[in-house]
C-alpha cells in the first residue's frame, strides 16, 4: 500500500494516521530504505507493508475523527539575549 506524506509529518505520525501504533516503524524504514528519523517529503509516496502491527481502536478513532497527526520539524527558537548571563566561581560571588 502506498500512503502520501502531509506538511510536517513525521515518520511516526504517518504510521499513527495509517496503522495506530508505532510498532512497525522499524519495518516501514526498512521498506522505504530510511531511517525512522529521517524528514518526509511533503506529498511523497511511502511504502506501507503489508506485514504492519495495526491497533484497530486507535486507527479507528483517528480515522472517524479525521484526525492526521502532523508533530515533525517544530523548531523552537529561544531568545538567549538576557539573563544572568556568566559567573566565574570564586570571582564574581563568594562560596561559603
Amino acid at each position: 500500500m502506498q500512503i502520501k506524506a502531509l506538511h510536517n509529518q513525521s515518520v511516526l505520525d504517518l504510521l499513527l494516521q495509517h496503522t495506530g501504533s508505532f510498532a512497525s516503524a522499524l519495518a516501514f524504514a526498512q521498506a522505504n530504505q530510511m531511517s525512522i528519523t529521517d524528514e518526509l517529503i511533503i506529498g511523497a509516496s511511502y511504502i506501507l507493508p503489508d506485514e504492519v502491527i495495526t491497533d484497530t481502536d486507535i486507527l479507528n478513532y483517528y480515522t472517524n475523527n479525521a484526525y492526521k497527526p502532523a508533530t515533525g520539524n517544530a523548531v523552537m527558537v529561544i531568545n538567549t539575549d538576557y539573563g544572568i548571563g556568566e559567573m566565574a566561581i570564586a570571582q564574581t560571588f563568594i562560596i561559603r
